[in-house]
């Protein structure tokens, strides 16, 4: 896989939650919560069964 392609998966993770904590910004909310961030973190990387 080329370089650049590797690192979409995180970009995208990180993207997300940023997005989310810009909105909370703007309308005077807090931090985007933990449980926030797992779900996006499980939805870009999902548990590999063994």
């Amino acid at each position: 896989m080329p370089a650049g392609q590797c690192v979409t998966p995180f970009v995208a993770a990180l993207a997300e939650p940023a997005e989310f904590q810009a909105a909370r910004q703007a309308v005077g909310g807090g931090f985007v919560t933990m449980p926030k961030w797992v779900r996006v973190l499980e939805r870009h990387f999902p548990a590999q069964e063994s």
